[in-house]
């Protein structure tokens, strides 16, 4: 809405400044210097009011907007900077994982070779007690029955001779002192 806006009659012709627009046979005022243009009502000027006060209402929420708008576009370049690096990223990690489930693998092959032979080891020694573990006690015990047996002897030995040494020093110093 204009603030000054060319009137009409009820006949369609434009009226002039001052002339009585509501009642076509009403007497009409001097000319005014400006033709065509009339003052506004209080309803006009409220909603021109209005008007500006939406306009600057509108221009102070666009600032903000647009801000708002920069810092989306930043956040798309993020997003698109972070999904342009994790792709590749997550090839990597494809390929680690496949490379540690062989190496798993591997590792389950050789886990089961020691456990065969681990039960191979395990029979091997139960056959041999079972076959060579009894007469091999006996051996052990008949051998350290022997040693026994020699020790014993010896220390006998060492001891009748070590008492007939002392008894024939003894006879020695009673012969020497009489």
């Amino acid at each position: 809405m204009r603030p000054f806006h060319r009137r009409r009659n009820p006949s369609g012709k434009p009226c002039q400044v001052g002339a009585a627009t509501r009642h076509p046979g009403a007497a009409r005022a001097a000319p005014s210097t400006v033709i065509g243009l009339v003052a506004m009502t209080a309803g006009e000027i409220a909603g021109l009011i209005a008007a500006a006060a939406l306009l600057l209402l509108v221009g102070l929420l666009a600032y903000p907007i647009l801000k708002l708008g920069k810092v989306l576009d930043e956040t798309r370049l993020l997003v698109r900077g972070v999904s342009d690096e994790s792709v590749p990223l997550l090839g990597e990690v494809t390929t680690t994982v496949t490379t540690t489930n062989a190496q798993l693998e591997r590792v389950d092959a050789i886990t089961s070779r020691v456990q065969t032979v681990s039960d191979n080891v395990a029979g091997l020694s139960s056959l041999f007690a079972a076959t060579l573990g009894g007469p091999l006690v006996k051996a052990a015990a008949f051998s350290y029955g022997v040693r026994r047996a020699i020790t014993a002897r010896s220390r006998r030995d060492v001891e009748r001779e070590v008492r007939s040494q002392m008894r024939g020093g003894r006879r020695r110093k009673g012969a020497d002192v009489a």
